[in-house]
């Protein structure tokens, strides 16, 4: 009678605390790389939603962020995405929120996707498209090796998870990425060289090729021997699973032209908002 009492009793706490917690599909025993998929695909399915964050880059070990910049976002249609920038001198990632949230934009360009892959913009935002893109960056983490797993510590309502991209991995993603963001500029100089007159047209390209092979040699010579590690840590609702904040450092070790060794990570926070 006594282990039929504790049985009931201790089945009744358990209901209790399911009730208290809420029963939600963060609960049923799915792996951290089964919610991560369903994540993408809970994101992947939405027609509309917002985003604002920040992307910038922190040299050395004393944490001083350069070249920040700060962006808003609406995907409409399922397949239209805008983004705007905005780069308040020496903000914070929350100033980057409140100047995103009060329409204080800059540079505007619109995207659409077709058959899987994002494209249009100017020459503008050359480069920088898929790094302000939070759908196309959870897409292609998932094709990348990773270690994923469930964070201890995450606001209530969530869950969240640490991404780790392999080694290997991360210097590939994040080498197709710079040498997209040199050809882009390769292109965007070469545009404005042609609408020069005739006689400096020839000029120009000439010293456009020997500036952009000197600078694409050392890019490939620094990415040779680089170390990349990089890490996101995903929020998610733990009712819809979709997300609600994606952040990532991508950690890089490189020689420099003297041969010493410099720092520096390129860091992304995005807030998600308004989904429909």
């Amino acid at each position: 009678m006594f282990r039929a009492v504790s049985g009931a009793a201790a089945f009744l706490i358990c209901l209790t605390a399911l009730y208290i917690t809420g029963c939600t599909p963060m609960d049923n025993g799915r792996s951290p790389e089964e919610y991560f998929s369903l994540a993408v695909s809970s994101l992947a399915g939405k027609e509309e939603f917002q985003f604002h964050g920040m992307s910038g880059l922190r040299l050395g070990v004393s944490g001083e962020f350069h070249q920040q910049v700060h962006f808003e976002g609406k995907l409409r249609s399922h397949d239209q995405l805008t983004v705007s920038t905005v780069a308040p001198a020496g903000a914070e990632m929350e100033a980057a929120a409140s100047a995103a949230q009060t329409g204080k934009s800059g540079l505007t360009e619109n995207f659409y996707r077709l058959r899987g892959a994002w494209r249009g913009g100017t020459d503008a935002m050359a480069g920088r498209p898929g790094r302000l893109n939070p759908v196309s960056r959870l897409e292609e983490l998932g094709k990348l090796e990773k270690q994923i797993t469930l964070e201890k510590a995450a606001p209530r309502g969530t869950r969240m998870f640490r991404i780790e991209v392999s080694d290997r991995d991360a210097k590939k993603w994040m080498s197709a990425e710079l040498q997209k963001e040199m050809d882009d500029v390769n292109r965007r100089f070469r545009r404005l060289a042609a609408k020069q007159p005739t006689p400096e047209h020839s000029k120009l390209n000439t010293e456009l090729n020997a500036a952009w092979k000197k600078a694409n040699d050392e890019l490939v010579r620094r990415l040779e021997a680089a170390q990349v590690r990089t890490v996101y840590h995903l929020t998610v609702d733990r009712r819809t699973l979709l997300p609600q904040r994606l952040s990532s450092d991508t950690h890089i070790l490189y020689q420099d032209q003297v041969g010493g060794v410099q720092e520096e990570s390129l860091v992304t926070d995005t807030f998600f908002r308004d989904y429909k």
